[in-house]
C-alpha cells in the first residue's frame, strides 16, 4: 500500500511538472513546482498532527485506568 501511494505521488508531481513547463519558462517552472510541493507537504504534516493527537490521548487513557493517579507505580 505504500508502495503504492508513493509511485501515484511521484506520477502526480511528474504530471504537475510536465504542465508546469508547458505553461510557463523554464526559468520559473521549478520553483513554481517547489512552491507546491512545500505546500503540500506542509499539508500532509498538519493532517499528520491532526492523526496523532487523538491516538495520543487514548495512550493517556489507558495509562490513567492503570494508574489513576497519572503517575507510574513506584
Amino acid at each position: 500500500m505504500q508502495g503504492t501511494a508513493r509511485l501515484a505521488g511521484q506520477t502526480a508531481g511528474a504530471i504537475v511538472m510536465t504542465l508546469l513547463f508547458t505553461a510557463s519558462t523554464v526559468e520559473v517552472a521549478p520553483r513554481i513546482g517547489l512552491g507546491i510541493a512545500a505546500a503540500l507537504t506542509l499539508a500532509a504534516g498538519v493532517v499528520s498532527v491532526m492523526r496523532a493527537r487523538p491516538f495520543a490521548s487514548k495512550q493517556r487513557e489507558a495509562i490513567s485506568s492503570i494508574h489513576p493517579e497519572g503517575q507510574w507505580a513506584a
